[in-house]
């Protein structure tokens, strides 16, 4: 992904002015949201179809900055939506599922670790039809929400910063800033506290930045962060969190030390899986 860097017009105004468009668009979406479709929803997150609404309000103006993005790549830059997604010639669908699978089973063995050590900070929530029908949300809303951030922040703005810096690891980690801190304004933030909480958007970022890199493409990191949100949003809920789900648990009580410490083992055990499975090069090397 990172050898088509120079492909189209870079100019350092050009992603100045993608990025507005893209802001520009969601701005104008969530007013038109407001005015005609919020102002006329009676629910309220208390209502069991009303977290279902609320959901969908809340996760399609990754839509609409999906489209801007593609709109802003043809016209601005002269680039292909493929062209900041890999470095090969179509999408690989194997290595996104792969990742999705693995990540995953990852989150729910976290989750059950949780089980294990705090018993009592869960209550079974099962609600029926509006957990199935959360299920079918999640599955069509969160892959978009999940695949324009990487597009932006593993492949649009890594590019660009890989053009300034001249150097892939500098890239990412200006990249994983950024990340962190367009989700700085989250509830989860001031509730979880702002080390913890900040630190596991810093992981996350250099944990799918570093596979990335590596896999030459953002497949593998698009599909885990699809499978990270879609477990959240289907285990586990929390009054904190800035989306209110139909989740199977909600969670009494956050232990913030312990995600993080969690999260890390299992980023370290999701970057190992992932050099055995698609048997990455050290750097250097061609076999």
């Amino acid at each position: 992904m990172l050898s088509k860097s120079e492909n189209g017009r870079n100019e350092w105004w050009r992603y100045l002015l993608t990025l507005c468009s893209i802001i520009l668009a969601i701005f104008i979406w969530q007013l038109f949201a407001e005015v005609n479709l919020v102002s006329h929803i009676e629910f309220d997150n208390e209502h069991p179809l009303g977290k279902n609404i609320i959901f969908i309000l809340a996760t399609f103006p990754f839509a609409i900055g999906f489209l801007a993005l593609l709109f802003s790549l043809k016209k601005i830059h002269d680039k292909s939506l493929l062209g900041i997604i890999n470095d090969f010639q179509k999408f690989r669908w194997n290595h996104f599922f792969k990742g999705f699978g693995l990540w995953f089973l990852i989150s729910l063995m976290i989750i059950q670790s949780n089980f294990i050590f705090f018993p009592d900070g869960f209550e079974f929530n099962f609600q029926g039809v509006h957990f199935f029908l959360m299920v079918l949300i999640s599955l069509v809303f969160i892959p978009i929400q999940a695949g324009f951030e990487e597009l932006i922040f593993r492949g649009y703005l890594l590019q660009g910063f890989n053009l300034i810096a001249n150097n892939k690891w500098v890239a990412m980690v200006l990249s994983t800033l950024l990340f962190a801190a367009v989700h700085a304004s989250n509830p989860e933030v001031k509730a979880f506290g702002e080390f913890f909480a900040m630190g596991q958007y810093l992981f996350m970022g250099l944990l799918f930045g570093y596979v990335t890199i590596k896999d030459k493409g953002l497949e593998i990191a698009w599909g885990a962060h699809a499978a990270n949100n879609i477990c959240l949003s289907l285990f586990i809920t929390n009054e904190s969190f800035s989306l209110q789900t139909h989740a199977l648990f909600l969670q009494h009580e956050v232990y913030p030390t312990f995600d993080l410490i969690s999260l890390i083992i299992a980023g370290g055990c999701f970057i190992l899986i992932c050099w055995l499975i698609f048997k990455w090069k050290k750097e250097g090397t061609n076999t």
